[in-house]
């Protein structure tokens, strides 16, 4: 194989990797199987496609072999900075903004996500 070759498909390494040593190969892909990524879209601006996080998700998904899920969008807000100046969290300066909304909700999801995999994972075990 040559030495400058990459692979950018987790399903080809794995077939390299279970060729070359099938014990780590196994291995390998047991820890690219568990693992469950999550993406927020941050700065999301009014313009932008609400729903590309969640195509981000499908492509990742399709051509990766990954699991992701999108816990949602986090709208651009210019206060952001004002509140990192401040060294005061952006949730306890402006508490009612759709940006912090975003965050809970995100938050939400997340949390959500995470209870279904815990339920997932005891009644396998």
């Amino acid at each position: 194989m040559d030495g400058r070759a990459t692979v950018s498909n987790p399903d080809i390494l794995l077939y390299i990797m279970k060729e070359l040593d099938p014990e780590k190969g196994e291995i390998l892909e047991n820890e690219l199987r568990a693992f469950n990524f999550k993406l927020a879209l941050n700065q999301l601006r009014k313009q932008d496609n609400p729903y590309i996080g969640s195509l981000i998700c499908k492509i990742i998904q399709r051509h990766l072999a990954l699991k992701m899920h999108f816990i949602g969008n986090i709208s651009f807000d210019e206060r952001v900075h004002n509140a990192v100046c401040k060294k005061i969290p952006f949730l306890h300066l402006y508490p009612y903004t759709q940006t912090t909304l975003d965050l809970r909700n995100c938050h939400k999801n997340l949390m959500s996500i995470n209870e279904a995999e815990t339920i997932l994972q005891n009644a396998a075990d």
